[in-house]
């Protein structure tokens, strides 16, 4: 393989990045062979590796800036940051069998912090519900009974206030659940580059 069936095949790997950063990526590895020379471009491609291997971590690599450079609770670039970690997983040279074996367990993972994630919100939103019918309830009988108004009142606030917890809680971890996802793909893609390369 020379340097231009490299460049080619790292090309096609990283297809499904952005254009800048597909750009960037090609500029910085013709960069990296011209700053080697043409009589140093075999061993270049030895300790880079083969394009697959290189456009996996590049894919990786960018899902988990992506993430990190998620501010607001926005699931559909966090959603598309996994999906382009899968991809890596299965744009990288190795076998078939592990590489649906690991889609299997990351898509089980993802089902299953989903779940918890929905089931936190949910159970926000209910308390938030609770806590705006408990404060009806208060103005209802306020004229009737004036202590058990006053108890309404604090449960209501206080129903409110977990509620309150419950989504601030349910954001700070969806957003760490993403970024271990994304960091434990490309953990294993990682692995699977040191294993190759023995």
């Amino acid at each position: 393989m020379n340097k231009q069936e490299f460049m080619n095949e790292l090309r096609n790997k990283i297809k499904k990045l952005p254009k800048e950063e597909i750009d960037n990526a090609i500029s910085y590895y013709e960069e990296y062979f011209e700053e080697a020379g043409v009589e140093n471009e075999q061993n270049v491609i030895k300790e880079l590796g083969s394009p697959s291997i290189v456009g996996s971590e590049l894919i990786a690599n960018f899902a988990v800036k992506e993430i990190e450079n998620i501010k607001e609770s926005n699931s559909k670039s966090r959603l598309s940051a996994i999906w382009l970690a899968v991809i890596a997983i299965f744009v990288s040279p190795i076998a078939l069998p592990v590489a649906i074996a690991m889609a299997a367990v990351i898509f089980s993972l993802l089902v299953v912090i989903f779940s918890v994630i929905f089931a936190f919100a949910v159970t926000g939103i209910a308390l938030f519900l609770s806590g705006i019918l408990t404060l009806i309830a208060a103005i209802m009988v306020v004229f009737q009974d004036v202590a058990t108004s006053i108890f309404f009142i604090g449960a209501a606030c206080l129903l409110v206030g977990l509620s309150v917890l419950f989504i601030v809680f349910t954001k700070f971890i969806s957003q760490k659940c993403f970024v271990f996802i994304v960091n434990g793909v490309s953990k294993m893609l990682k692995r699977g580059e040191n294993k190759n390369e023995k």
